[in-house]
Order: C-alpha cells, then sequence, then structure tokens
C-alpha cells in the first residue's frame, strides 16, 4: 500500500470514528512521507486531532514534540535542502506554526485554557520567525514583454 492509500485508509478509520486504527495507520506512514518530502503540512498535522478525538489528549503534545516535528523537520530539509538553510528553516518554523495551531484547537475542544494559551503562544512565535524571513525576501522582478 503506498503511501496516499494509508493516508485514505487513515482518513476512513476516522470517518468510522475508529481514531486509535487512524493514529496507527499514520504513524506507520508517517516516516515515510518525510523521507519522500514535499508532503503538505495537513498530512501531517491531521494526526493531531485524531489523538483528542480518540480520548488520548495527553499523548498529543509528547507525540508531536518527539516525533512529528523531527519528521516535519526532515521533510523540510529534504524538500528545500536546495535552498539556503535560513529558507529551509523558515519554512519548518512556518511548519511547526501550523503543529501549534492545531494543538490549540486540541485544547480549545479539551476546554483547557493554559495548554491552548501555550499553544497559541509557540504558534505565534513560530509563525513570526517565518514572517519576518517571508519580509525580507525580495519581491519577484516583473520584466516587460518585447
Amino acid at each position: 500500500m503506498d503511501i496516499s492509500d494509508k493516508l485514505k485508509s487513515a482518513t476512513a478509520f476516522a470517518k468510522d470514528n475508529n481514531f486509535d486504527s487512524a493514529i496507527e495507520v499514520l504513524q506507520e506512514v508517517l516516516p515515510n512521507m518525510a523521507i519522500q518530502a514535499g508532503y503538505p503540512h495537513s498530512s501531517y498535522t491531521k494526526i493531531i486531532p485524531y489523538f483528542q478525538k480518540a480520548q488520548r489528549y495527553s499523548e498529543v503534545e509528547s507525540y508531536c514534540e518527539s516525533v512529528l516535528l523531527p519528521l516535519v523537520k526532515q521533510d523540510c530539509e529534504k524538500a528545500f535542502g536546495h535552498k539556503p538553510s535560513e529558507t529551509i528553516l523558515a519554512f519548518y518554523n512556518l511548519h511547526v506554526s501550523m503543529v501549534y495551531e492545531k494543538l490549540a484547537l486540541c485544547s480549545k475542544r479539551e476546554k483547557n485554557k493554559e495548554d491552548e494559551k501555550r499553544f497559541k503562544f509557540e504558534k505565534d512565535k513560530h509563525y513570526i520567525i517565518y514572517d519576518e524571513w517571508f519580509a525580507k525576501e525580495p519581491e519577484p522582478k516583473l520584466r516587460e514583454v518585447d
């Protein structure tokens, strides 16, 4: 089964409210995604709400920090490896921001205000790093057509 089929399988499990199976499939496929690189952040972050919906909220932050974020970093390094390291770091921080955004959403659903505030802070902190890099990049120059 290829990555696309496994992602579809995880989604099917989730639609059947079988979130533990969806998590298992994604835990199996995410490392392969990072090796191939170039997958959208949504493919990585879809596992986060599954933890919450499976009543496993207490596990999700640790999973993100120990497994998901290193995989996201690996993907960024491979996908943007031909770019300067500052560019890689900028996009990594953009994706980290998106991970924390999903964590904040889970904590909001859990009515855990303390975690929600902390995750929003992390989301904003990492997005600012990306945004500052983006602001420094020169705008593409348009050339006139002859």
